[in-house]
């Protein structure tokens, strides 16, 4: 979109759970998952709409809570607002946060951007008592304010006039007296510069400086003459440097802390700010009574039944996903066996005839247990019980040196890992990224292969208890190595816990569709050729050949060669190997070890594409090799242990 000729940029930018890929829907139709927990939008959406003849290219930053580069969100929306071209910063708050919520503005009025404020979720207000001056708000800010509902659309026309006839620079904060003459020193510098290679305000850039306790090299290369400077202005306001700090009349008035004293006052003052225009726009007003979901919220908040709910709720959950498969499942089968009875008898070709089976394994089984899941993620996330589920497994995810937020990639993993891979960017620390990654690489199995090694359990007497331990015990070791081997520390959680509410049908529906579309367009096809496949390589006896490696197989891991090598077609895609299991005759011993060293295996091939990209070629590889040691020792333990 960057070639393109456009009229004018504007970028969404707020905290999360403020309603932003909601609103970049309305205003562009750009098809951005709209989520309840924070880390949705961590690669930017773009989308375009037309206003007034004109051409108007939207950018939706990742949610963030501040402009410090603490994270990879954080420092991916300053990039953009400091080196992109943006016209317009379209500012979303949670109008239910005011204070809360205008830190970031502050922050943002800081760049010398022309602004809106478009204060979201307006419509919850009454409920909560809470009635907003709007026209204060704006008069103090300076800059115009629209009130939103993004969900429905409510107010986005006015937003879209206020972009291209309102929009302004607004009132900066000015600090103390101390802190100001720091800044001015630095912008005087700043202001001294030739101006031709960027176009950072001299203000805006020395705020950003100095508000980082490590140096911005990258910005730094365009003014290499600031850098000793900034240097040296940071060692000295900076908490343990040898010099008196700037900011204090005396040494011993400095308090210990891992940022710059200068980010702590300016960082105070904001709030003080933030604070004094919510009291001063804000008036309560009485409540007659709570609704019925702030009854059940408050429950849900308490630690000590929070967390036996939350677990009623999953185990009732996944319930409710095994009844889903099984009743889709049959529907599907049933409206499918005419044609799959036509296909059977209409020819001996062993292309056609393999067609019915590899039609059925996909549409029955497959299907509905991604949609079960994709349905569920899409109820978790409207509703916001997802990120009460994080909030309450912090101390268990803690335990393996990951924060609470780690079980969004997780549930994200049981639908495809993928997104799930993707998903741990939410997680500060790479070393928390590589323990999430290798966790939902190697021991959380994707929806797709679950449907089919359900369908192995079902044809072959499987006792599903035996896989389900073999997971739960595999997490856990897995778990507790990563942590125990790679140095390090979990960070404190930070997480946005938003309302209860009900979710909306529309919403439910567009989401597990948005997520779907990739069932049909990818998987579905190569499920069918594969399905195909396998069944013409069995009926050739191509797999026979691997009968050699009985005498290694055998003894070691309770398999034939031939079973051992449909393993290893997880290397390609996770969920051919259960599907070629289909087409074995095997006995309950060994389909029990062979589907317990599947669902513990290698990443499928586009994981693998995922986890070099992410992670590096090394990290890759080190995920890689464990995933087949651990596959390789569950076997031998089952062959051991099982009758």
């Amino acid at each position: 979109m960057k070639n393109l000729k456009y009229n004018k940029t504007i970028a969404l930018v707020g905290q999360p759970n403020t309603g932003k890929s909601c609103l970049i829907n309305h205003l562009t139709g750009a098809h951005a998952i709209v989520s309840n927990y924070p880390g949705t939008t961590v690669e930017i959406t773009e989308g375009e709409f037309t206003y007034d003849h004109q051409r108007v290219r939207v950018i939706d930053t990742p949610g963030t809570y501040t402009l410090h580069s603490d994270s990879e969100e954080q420092r991916l929306t300053q990039k953009i607002l400091l080196k992109e071209n943006v016209d317009v910063i379209v500012n979303v708050l949670d109008a239910t946060n005011l204070a809360r919520n205008l830190y970031f503005t502050l922050q943002l009025l800081d760049l010398e951007i022309p602004m809106v404020l478009a204060l979201n979720f307006t419509n919850k207000l009454g409920d909560l008592g809470i009635e907003i001056d709007f026209a204060k708000l704006s008069e103090i800010l300076g800059i115009p304010v629209v009130p939103l509902n993004a969900l429905n659309g409510v107010g986005i026309d006015k937003l879209k006039e206020a972009i291209f006839t309102k929009a302004s620079l607004g009132k900066p904060i000015h600090f103390c007296q101390t802190v100001e003459k720091i800044i001015e020193d630095l912008t005087a510098k700043i202001d001294k510069i030739e101006k031709e290679k960027t176009k950072h305000p001299p203000r805006t850039l020395a705020i950003h400086l100095l508000e980082h306790d490590i140096v911005d090299e990258e910005l730094l290369k365009f003014y290499p003459e600031l850098k000793s400077l900034v240097k040296e202005l940071q060692r000295k306001i900076e908490v343990g440097g040898d010099s008196h700090c700037l900011l204090c009349p005396a040494r011993s008035l400095c308090q210990p802390n891992h940022i710059s004293h200068f980010l702590n006052l300016t960082c105070q003052e904001r709030y003080e700010k933030c604070h004094q225009i919510a009291k001063a726009v804000e008036t309560r007003i009485h409540r007659a009574n709570y609704n019925f979901l702030e009854k059940i919220e408050h429950l849900l908040d308490q630690p000590i039944l929070g967390f036996p709910i939350l677990l009623g709720l999953a185990y009732l959950s996944f319930l409710l996903i095994l009844w889903g498969i099984r009743f889709i499942g049959s529907g599907i089968e049933f409206l499918l066996n005419p044609l799959i009875n036509l296909l059977a008898i209409s020819s001996d070709n062993i292309f056609i005839t393999a067609i019915p089976e590899a039609i059925l394994i996909p549409l029955t089984i497959v299907l509905p247990a991604m949609l079960c899941v994709y349905l569920l993620m899409a109820i978790l996330e409207d509703t916001g019980l997802l990120s009460r589920f994080a909030v309450n497994l912090n101390r268990i995810m803690g335990v393996f040196g990951l924060q609470g937020q780690a079980i969004i990639p997780f549930i994200l993993g049981f639908g495809c890992r993928v997104p799930g891979v993707l998903s741990t960017r939410i997680l500060p620390t790479t070393r928390e990224r590589f323990i999430a990654s290798a966790l939902v690489s190697i021991v959380i199995p994707c929806a797709a292969m679950l449907g089919i090694i359900s369908g192995v359990v079902v044809k072959f007497g499987v006792n599903a208890l035996i896989l389900i331990l073999v997971l739960l015990f595999s997490w856990i070791l897995l778990g507790l190595f990563l942590n125990f081997i790679l140095s390090g520390a979990k960070e404190e959680i930070i997480l946005e816990v938003p309302p209860l509410r009900l979710p909306l049908l529309k919403n439910v529906i567009y989401k597990t569709w948005f997520r779907m579309k990739d069932f049909f367009i990818r998987v579905l096809p190569l499920l069918l050729l594969a399905g195909i496949g396998i069944r013409i390589l069995l009926e050739t006896n191509v797999f026979e050949s691997f009968t050699r490696l009985n005498f290694l197989t055998h003894p070691i891991l309770g398999l034939s060669g031939e079973t051992f090598a449909g393993i290893l077609v997880v290397v390609i895609q996770r969920y051919l190997a259960p599907l070629f299991l289909l087409n074995l005759n095997l006995g309950v011993r060994e389909a029990t070890i062979a589907c317990a060293m599947i669902l513990v295996t290698f990443p499928c091939l586009p994981n693998s594409v995922i986890l070099w990209r992410e992670l590096g070629f090394k990290k890759f590889l080190a995920i890689f090799f464990l995933a087949g040691f651990l596959s390789l020792l569950v076997g031998v333990i089952l062959n051991l242990v099982l009758p």
